[in-house]
């Protein structure tokens, strides 16, 4: 009877798969050394990081591109509306671009600004379909006229003042030169 006793004990660790399993986790261990055991752990908390973390939004983030994709496909099947850039361009159409040009000198003339000078330079800012012209004025005038007038060219839609320069010749004269940079937008034709 004790014969049998320890033969089913013998057996018993035999079939017990744990003290082999920590057997060779030492001896692996002894194998690898201290740093081996740390980068062996890191892959390991690597490898469970992808599959409890990083695998559960990845599927999530599949589903939302799935449902962005369909919610795409429906919006391309509703038919076109006219957009708002679509009644933008067409007042751009509408401008002319003399009677810009003649206006900024109105404008001025209007506030008390004396333009002596000026040059133009047309640019095309989207291939056929905007046009953009850059005005360059030398002009003499009074700081508060020159404000007033600036003020005015502001309120214009399609026009903008890209850059302002004032010089005074003499300490004790109110009179300024000025450098005015305009650019104005219209349709290219």
């Amino acid at each position: 009877m004790k014969n049998m006793k320890l033969r089913s004990l013998a057996s018993l660790r035999v079939g017990n798969p744990l003290p082999r399993l920590r057997w060779h986790l030492q001896h692996g261990a002894d194998r690898l050394g201290r740093t081996g055991v740390v980068l062996a752990a890191l892959a390991v908390g690597a490898a469970g990081w992808q599959l409890l973390v990083q695998e559960p939004h990845l599927r999530q983030l599949a589903d939302e591109r799935q449902a962005l994709t369909a919610d795409l496909a429906r919006l391309a099947k509703v038919p076109r509306q006219e957009a708002p850039g679509d009644e933008l361009g067409a007042e751009l159409r509408k401008v002319n671009a003399n009677m810009q040009k003649l206006q900024v000198f109105e404008t001025l003339k209007k506030y008390g600004i004396d333009a002596s000078e000026s040059t133009y330079r047309q640019d095309a800012e989207v291939k056929g379909k905007l046009a953009r012209w850059t005005l360059g004025i030398t002009a003499t005038g009074r700081y508060a006229d020159l404000s007033r007038a600036l003020q005015a060219l502001s309120q214009q839609r399609f026009l903008r003042v890209e850059s302002v320069t004032l010089t005074r010749p003499r300490i004790e004269d109110v009179t300024l030169n000025i450098g005015l940079r305009v650019s104005l937008l219209g349709a290219e034709k």
